[in-house]
């Protein structure tokens, strides 16, 4: 298990502590924002990152079998990137629609 001084060293850039969160007044209104869902299954850890949307950042270390919940817009994409050594290596790019938590209606009823 990595100790958090280790961390810290790796992702100093990141700032391990805190969570980047900043989403444009008209982001945050829209009801085109979707709840997406996704796990970290590695044993190493993450970045998860949204991209291609103007004025809309998310940006969060997830830890290994960290489980992540987040608004996105179903266009947006989540890029996650892996640790090592110093820098990051682009590991994946999926879209957030692939990632929408869908409710089931019949259970509501």
């Amino acid at each position: 298990m990595l100790k958090i001084e280790e961390i810290t060293k790796h992702y100093r850039s990141y700032k391990v502590a805190t969570i980047l969160e900043t989403l444009s007044p008209l982001a945050s209104e829209s009801s085109e924002q979707i709840l997406c869902f996704y796990t970290n299954s590695t044993s190493q850890i993450q970045i998860a990152r949204l991209t291609n949307i103007d004025n809309f950042n998310f940006e969060k270390i997830v830890f290994p079998g960290e489980r992540l919940f987040f608004d996105a817009m179903p266009d947006a994409q989540l890029e996650i990137e892996k640790g090592m050594k110093g820098s990051t290596k682009l590991v994946d790019k999926i879209k957030c629609d692939l990632l929408r938590v869908y409710e089931n209606s019949s259970e509501l009823e």
